[in-house]
C-alpha cells in the first residue's frame, strides 16, 4: 500500500513538473506574426496638431470661389495660367457652417497647398466643375475628407486626411497618390483614375471602394491597405462594383500591401469579381499559441503518463 502510494505522487510529481515546463512557455504567446512590410502608423489627431504647429499658418476665413474673379478678388498670387497658377497655401482655416475651400465653375490653374482645414462639415477641400487639369492639391492637412466633384485631370497628393479620405465623385482621369487617409471611394461616373502609394488606414468600411458600375478602368496599385473593412457585410477591404479597373501595375505585376492578405490572389468584393493578382508583402501567417499546444498535449499526459509508470513497476 506505501509503495502504491509513493508511485501515485510520483506520477503527480510527474505531472506538474511537466505542466510547470509548458506553463513556462506559455509566457511568450504569439498567434499571428504579419512579416509583411505594411504601414500600420495610423496618425492621430495630436500628431496633425504637431504638423499644424510645425508650419507658420496665417488663419483665414472659409474660402468659397464661384468664378475665376474671386481668385482676384481674394488676392491670390498668381495670374492662373498653366506656369503661374493662382496660389493658396499656409492658411489654417477653421470652418464651422460650411467648406474650408470651395471652388466652383473655375477655369484657371490653382494649387492649394500647406494648409491646415478643419470643419464641421464632413468635407474640408470641396472642387467641382473646374475646368480639366486646373487642380493641384497637395501637402495639406485635412480634419475631414476632400472630394472632386465633376472634375478631370485634377492631383491629390501627399495630404494627411484625419477623420476620412477622398472623394471622386464623376470625376476622370484624376490621380489621387502618396496620401495618408482612411479611404479612397469612386463613385458616379469616374474613369480612367488612378489610386497609388497611399496609406489608407483604419476604416470600419472599405479602404478602397469602386462603388457603382460607372465607375471604370481604374488603376490601383502600391497602396498600403491595413485595419479596414471591419464592417460585417466586408469579406476583404475593397470593393469593386465597376468595370475594367486593375489592381496592380501592369508594367511591374506589383499589386497592392493587404494587412490581412493570407496568400494567392487577393479577392476583392463587389460584383466585377475582380482580384489583385500580385500582393505585397508577405501573407499573415497564422502560429499555434503555446496555449492551444497546453491544451491538446496536457489530456495525453494525464492518460498515458500513469499507464507508463504503472507499466514499469508491473516489471519490476
Amino acid at each position: 500500500m506505501k509503495k502504491r502510494i509513493v508511485l501515485s505522487n510520483k506520477i503527480l510529481v510527474g505531472i506538474v513538473v511537466v505542466l510547470l515546463i509548458l506553463f513556462s512557455l506559455c509566457l511568450e504567446i504569439e498567434t499571428v506574426t504579419v512579416p509583411c512590410n505594411v504601414n500600420k502608423t495610423n496618425m492621430l489627431f495630436e500628431d496633425k496638431l504637431e504638423i499644424l504647429y510645425s508650419f507658420d499658418y496665417t488663419p483665414h476665413a472659409p474660402i468659397d470661389i464661384d468664378s475665376d474673379d474671386d481668385f482676384i478678388t481674394y488676392s491670390f498670387p498668381g495670374t492662373g495660367i498653366k506656369t503661374d497658377p493662382y496660389i493658396i497655401e499656409n492658411y489654417e482655416i477653421i470652418a464651422t457652417d460650411s467648406e474650408g475651400i470651395y471652388i466652383y465653375n473655375t477655369s484657371k490653374f490653382f494649387i492649394i497647398r500647406d494648409c491646415f482645414i478643419d470643419t464641421a462639415d464632413d468635407i474640408t477641400i470641396y472642387i467641382n466643375k473646374v475646368a480639366s487639369g486646373t487642380a493641384l492639391i497637395t501637402n495639406n492637412t485635412c480634419i475631414e475628407q476632400i472630394t472632386i466633384s465633376s472634375s478631370t485631370n485634377a492631383v491629390i497628393s501627399n495630404n494627411h486626411i484625419v477623420n476620412y479620405g477622398v472623394h471622386l465623385a464623376g470625376s476622370n482621369h484624376s490621380l489621387v497618390t502618396n496620401n495618408t487617409c482612411k479611404f479612397v471611394t469612386a463613385y458616379n461616373t469616374a474613369e480612367f483614375n488612378n489610386i497609388t502609394y497611399n496609406s489608407i488606414v483604419g476604416h470600419s468600411n472599405y479602404g478602397v471602394s469602386l462603388k457603382n458600375l460607372e465607375v471604370k478602368h481604374t488603376i490601383i496599385h502600391h497602396n498600403t491597405i491595413t485595419d479596414t473593412g471591419q464592417l460585417p457585410h466586408c469579406n476583404s477591404q475593397a470593393l469593386d462594383n465597376g468595370e475594367n479597373n486593375t489592381w496592380y501595375d501592369v508594367e511591374t505585376n506589383e499589386g497592392n500591401e493587404w494587412s490581412d492578405w493570407s496568400g494567392g490572389p487577393y479577392l476583392i468584393d463587389g460584383s466585377a469579381g475582380t482580384v489583385d493578382p500580385y500582393p505585397l508583402g508577405e501573407p499573415v501567417v497564422a502560429e499555434y499559441s503555446h496555449i492551444i499546444l497546453l491544451t491538446l498535449f496536457l489530456p495525453l499526459v494525464i492518460l498515458f503518463f500513469p499507464r507508463i509508470i504503472s507499466k514499469k513497476k508491473r516489471n519490476n
